[in-house]
């Protein structure tokens, strides 16, 4: 039981007590007779004024002080909720918001008006991500892209709520402000005007590749994230497995995609999903590398493994892979774990923290440290900041503190361990490489928006000796595989990955957890190795135009798996001319 909940009842049993103490009040208001022998029988004398008024006066005096106390309590509560909770005195920047995504108080007025369409970059009829249609005599809200854009347009019911886009048009979220009392109190009873027909949104999405991307990704539990490094315009925010937003559809699948705890195709994968990035990470680590002049440095990949210093097991290449003494381009190409790893500890903790700060990374000094979406900063470059609220990307996070322990930097410098990242924020590392000046964008979902650098990841110089090392990894190193998919129709570099993780196991029939009991007799859940396939880069070449990050989770090898799709993708992009 909350808090709240318990000083309400609290306070109706106090207004009970006053209410029976006042009737036994009333009851002795008529003077009280004497009682032969009473008195002798307690030996002290009868007195006069021992009657029924004083008494009674004495229980009013109390009951009237509970009674004070009680409403002082109860007022107090409400001045609480009314002023500082959500009010002008004091606004909290996270609760507020939050508070209002699910307050749907507001369906009768955002009901009353037709809402706006929400366009793609062509700002075209026939490319709209949603629109109004005229069916059976009806006026129907409709979404062209279903499953490959719901989760970034969301949907609109009248059980279910609004999500994501639909709920900065519909009207019933409204961005939390610290107004007065007054004003708001005014507002309260004032029927505002409202348009006949909302006002529209151009997202800078390209409907097709969109489409594309989705396609690519739904037979798999995964993400695609596509944006312009240079102005920071999302082309394309795909989710896998998705749902078909038309509201019969929705309504007839919502216990199964509520209860699917192992899919949980609710769930916007680009923006609230967390991975370890694995080697996609060395991207990173690379340009931190080459900042600091360690970019000359050799290090020895040996059988059995690097151990770090103060640890007992070594790190690893997969399947054992011996390079022998290695510089930063062919360790790179190869992907090798045992340098990167060295690499990571020789820059320290510190350089290492900036370097992952300067890409977007929250830096924290402990693992455990609360990872919320960040509501208290306007994360995408929009007009509308309703966008940045409904939208907000949860933070990506690099643990560094005195107290770790040198494998742990190690573990991180390769992509695991406590290091942990979203797709967008893997597609902006990609776009701060791509970028021509080392700048990350501020990544924009409305069209036609100014550019603004989020921050400086890395200088000119450095971003164009990381591209060169991001297209060695296409020509002659783990994603080569990908050249006759791309045929002459386009230059592309990247980085893969292959993350480890651990996966709870469940009951195919009920989706609960399965578990196990210890020799200790503790409960433990049963889990699973599982390998996600990563890759991240960058098209063409030598100009780039497009940046990209994908994932497929338990996808195996990120050269096999999650490099092909991105392969198909730049294809995809050159054909719709945004490449040139």
């Amino acid at each position: 039981m909350n808090p709240s909940s318990l000083l309400t009842i609290l306070i109706a049993l106090g207004l009970i007590v006053v209410l029976f103490s006042l009737l036994r009040s009333y009851r002795q208001l008529r003077p009280v007779a004497p009682q032969p022998g009473r008195e002798e029988a307690l030996n002290r004398p009868q007195m006069a004024g021992d009657f029924g008024p004083r008494v009674t006066s004495r229980r009013i005096a109390y009951v009237g002080l509970s009674f004070v106390l009680l409403y002082l309590t109860a007022g107090g509560f409400h001045l609480y909720w009314a002023f500082f909770a959500a009010g002008p005195l004091r606004f909290d920047k996270i609760y507020g918001p939050l508070r209002q995504l699910e307050d749907n108080r507001r369906r009768r007025e955002s009901e009353s008006t037709l809402r706006g369409w929400i366009f793609d970059r062509h700002h075209d009829t026939s490319s709209t991500l949603v629109r109004y249609r005229y069916q059976n005599g009806k006026v129907v809200r409709e979404y062209p892209l279903g499953e490959a854009a719901v989760h970034l347009t969301g949907y609109s019911s009248p059980i279910y709520g609004d999500t994501q886009l639909e709920k900065v048009l519909t009207g019933s979220f409204k961005i939390a402000h610290p107004e007065t009392l007054s004003a708001t109190l005014e507002a309260l009873g004032r029927e505002p005007e409202r348009p006949v027909v909302g006002a529209d949104l151009v997202m800078s999405i390209d409907g097709e590749l969109q489409r594309e991307a989705y396609e690519q990704i739904r037979r798999y539990s995964g993400a695609v994230v596509v944006l312009n490094p240079q102005n920071g315009q999302i082309l394309a925010l795909v989710s896998s497995p998705s749902f078909d937003p038309e509201p019969s559809r929705l309504k007839d699948a919502w216990k199964q995609l509520v209860t699917d705890k192992s899919r949980t195709p609710l769930t916007n994968r680009p923006l609230l999903s967390r991975y370890s990035p694995g080697s996609t990470f060395k991207t990173l680590v690379a340009a931190a590398a080459i900042e600091s002049n360690l970019d000359q440095q050799l290090f020895t990949c040996r059988p059995g493994g690097w151990v770090p210093p103060g640890a007992s097991r070594p790190i690893n290449d997969d399947n054992d892979h011996v390079h022998g003494q290695i510089g930063l381009t062919e360790a790179f190409t190869k992907s090798c774990n045992q340098y990167f790893a060295q690499m990571g500890v020789a820059l320290d903790r510190q350089r290492m923290a900036t370097a992952a700060n300067r890409f977007g990374f929250e830096i924290f000094a402990d693992s455990r440290a609360s990872l919320h979406a960040d509501l208290n900063k306007q994360f995408w470059n929009v007009d509308n900041p309703a966008i940045s609220l409904v939208l907000a990307p949860v933070r990506s996070s690099f643990v560094s503190c005195p107290k770790l322990a040198l494998v742990d930097l190690a573990l991180e410098s390769i992509g695991q361990g406590f290091v942990q990242a979203t797709p967008l924020q893997m597609a902006l590392v990609a776009a701060g490489v791509a970028n021509s000046n080392g700048q990350i964008v501020q990544p924009q979902l409305e069209l036609a928006r100014p550019s603004v650098v989020m921050s400086q990841a890395m200088s000119a110089a450095t971003a164009a000796r990381v591209r060169r090392l991001m297209a060695g990894v296409v020509s002659d190193g783990t994603a080569s595989n990908i050249l006759p998919l791309l045929a002459d129709q386009a230059t592309a570099a990247g980085k893969t990955g292959t993350a480890q993780r651990e996966v709870i196991v469940r009951d195919p029939a009920t989706g609960a957890p399965l578990t196990y009991t210890d020799k200790k007799g503790k409960v433990i859940f049963k889990k699973r190795p599982v390998q996600d396939a990563w890759f991240i880069g960058f098209a063409p070449v030598d100009n780039p135009k497009i940046a990209f990050a994908v994932i497929v989770e338990e996808g195996g090898y990120g050269g096999k798996m999650a490099a092909p799709i991105a392969a198909r993708l730049i294809v995809r992009a050159r054909q719709l001319g945004l490449l040139r």
